[in-house]
């Protein structure tokens, strides 16, 4: 597969905050700032459990309620803002700060950053001097969830994992998957379809041979078509063609 694609790798370094919602990456740290501070302290809760509280000063004072926490916990800006270094999946939730009946609420969500994605060739169709092709997309970290996947070809656009190409359209600009999340965004480019589908084009022509049998023995049932494959297929990028195949009967069969 390498010598038919070209990779790239983007990642957000840095975690976005919003308001009370904000998001982190795992791995990573994520800071919370408190914008309004009264009295001389805060006691910071991770649903509604106290895990620490902070003097405000130079240096803070910090009291640690659960010890967990505190190899990965900083106070920022005189204790007035909380940070949580090596971020983990169970670090999500929301974390409540206390200081003199003010209560400031975060809620945070923790993404995996997305490896670059892997395109394979899933079916290859070639009749009457075209061939077509079905590409699907997948990354790890997606488990995570909230990933989007996006395929481009010049100013065309196609949400979804999975894609049919046509062979008409490999003079066109090359096929781009990009995989995003909130806080990665990652992209592979398909340099030679041929080469990706060598062994889905072998797999086809043994499906073409069973698919003849069977309509040697029962000419007048049916076909299959692309709409009962496990997944969702649109026309092809690019044009409003239908899929190559479809049910069709003839009178006497059953």
């Amino acid at each position: 597969m390498l010598p038919s694609v070209e990779q790239s790798y983007c990642v957000q370094c840095l975690s976005m905050v919003k308001g009370s919602e904000v998001i982190g990456t795992l791995g990573r740290s994520i800071t919370f700032y408190l914008q309004r501070l009264e009295g001389e302290a805060a006691a910071w809760s991770f649903h509604n459990d106290v895990i620490v509280t902070v003097k405000f000063g130079d240096p803070p004072e910090a009291t640690f309620f659960d010890d967990n926490y505190k190899p990965r916990l900083a106070f920022p800006n005189n204790g007035s803002a909380l940070t949580i270094s090596q971020l983990r999946m169970e670090d999500a939730g929301t974390y409540t700060a206390k200081s003199s009946g003010v209560k400031t609420t975060f809620t945070l969500h923790i993404y995996r950053e997305l490896s670059v994605p892997t395109v394979t060739c899933m079916v290859q169709n070639c009749s009457a001097s075209i061939c077509r092709y079905i590409l699907h997309c997948t990354t790890s970290g997606s488990s995570s969830g909230n990933v989007s996947y996006i395929w481009s070809m010049g100013s065309l656009r196609k949400h979804g994992a999975t894609m049919l190409v046509e062979e008409s359209l490999l003079d066109e600009p090359l096929l781009t998957c990009t995989v995003q999340n909130p806080v990665s965004s990652s992209n592979i480019t398909i340099i030679s379809l041929t080469a990706l589908c060598a062994d889905a084009g072998a797999e086809s022509a043994v499906g073409g041979l069973l698919l003849l049998l069977l309509l040697t023995v029962a000419p007048c049932c049916f076909s299959p078509r692309l709409e009962d494959l496990p997944f969702d297929l649109e026309a092809p990028l690019g044009t409003s063609l239908p899929p190559p195949f479809s049910w069709w009967e003839q009178p006497g069969c059953i």
